[in-house]
């Protein structure tokens, strides 16, 4: 399989433009063909499977930033299946976090938060952050809820895998939110925001994102302490970026076909560009036919029906 740059290379070979200036263009059109490939295929490895045990009486739970599909939700201490509802029908016929229950949930999938969910206890005036990388050093920015409903702003520096204060707030301060969490750039290590002296973290922010993203899910009722909850979702794949780094799923051809047709299109040859897209759409149709095919035995091997699905 061909890297990023190789793709790259055999495009402006291809299109007979290989200057320097022409170049930014044939590689936006790879990333955006290779993530029009990935929009259409659903495959084995894009599903991951994540377990959670309550620590305390919830009726929220925060899955990864990487998280793009909630396949399922399964309650592995009462062996049930946990059945989702739209936001709206939660509100309008379930009683939200009324009482700790270990059966009977449903859940709807809520807002984007920076917030992990972890408990911010009560004496929690201590903020600090820290990376998993020690020549990490780099700044980063704040913004936290108290419950009295006033923002905390703050600013900081990493210092590499040292605790660092960020803020200190009120001792009669008792968060209840972080609104923002922010890194000016990339860094080597994942960054985290941690409440306490002890380091408990509340959120991080991964070494190529620039602010820390939690998807929701709400429970009807909250699950008590100890609940096991099994979760499986899709993952959001990530652009090629770097020259040397290779496509998670063999298209290359593809990529190439499809970034020909957009290059052409920006040097005004319709004509030629038309036909490229009906090569990149025979090819697309062509793979996608080979996954449906793969997913099929895969299920007839396997017996399931849910592990593999095209989308």
């Amino acid at each position: 399989m061909k890297n990023f740059e190789e793709l790259v290379d055999e495009t402006a070979r291809a299109i007979q433009r290989t200057d320097a200036t022409f170049r930014p263009i044939l590689e936006d059109a790879i990333r955006r063909r290779y993530r029009q490939v990935l929009r259409v295929i659903g495959w084995v490895e894009k599903t991951s499977r994540m377990s959670i045990v309550t620590t305390a009486s919830t009726s929220l739970i925060a899955v990864p930033e990487i998280a793009r599909d909630i396949v399922s939700v399964y309650n592995a201490t009462t062996n049930e299946k946990v059945e989702p509802r739209g936001v709206e029908q939660l509100d309008r016929d379930y009683d939200d976090n009324v009482s700790s229950a270990t059966t009977g949930h449903v859940y709807s999938r809520e807002r984007v938060s920076p917030w992990n969910g972890v408990s911010f206890g009560t004496a929690n005036n201590f903020f600090g952050v820290f990376s998993t990388a020690a020549g990490d050093s780099l700044a980063v920015k704040v913004k936290l809820l108290n419950d009295e409903g006033h923002v905390f702003e703050a600013t900081g520096t990493v210092n590499g895998a040292t605790l660092t204060t960020i803020t200190t707030l009120p001792v009669a301060s008792l968060i209840q939110d972080v609104i923002s969490f922010t890194k000016i750039g990339d860094s080597a290590g994942t960054i985290k925001l941690a409440h306490g002296t002890t380091g408990n973290v509340v959120s991080s922010i991964g070494p190529l994102s620039r602010t820390a993203r939690y998807t929701w899910l709400r429970l009807s009722s909250a699950a008590a302490l100890g609940t096991t909850f099994q979760i499986r979702y899709r993952k959001g794949m990530q652009d090629i970026d770097s020259p040397i780094e290779v496509p998670q799923v063999d298209c290359g051809d593809i990529l190439v076909v499809g970034a020909l047709a957009d290059g052409l299109r920006s040097m005004n040859a319709s004509q030629r560009s038309l036909i490229e897209e009906g090569r990149f759409g025979q090819m697309l149709d062509d793979f996608m036919n080979e996954y449906e095919l793969e997913g099929e035995e895969y299920r007839q091997a396997s017996g399931s029906v849910d592990e593999y699905r095209v989308m």
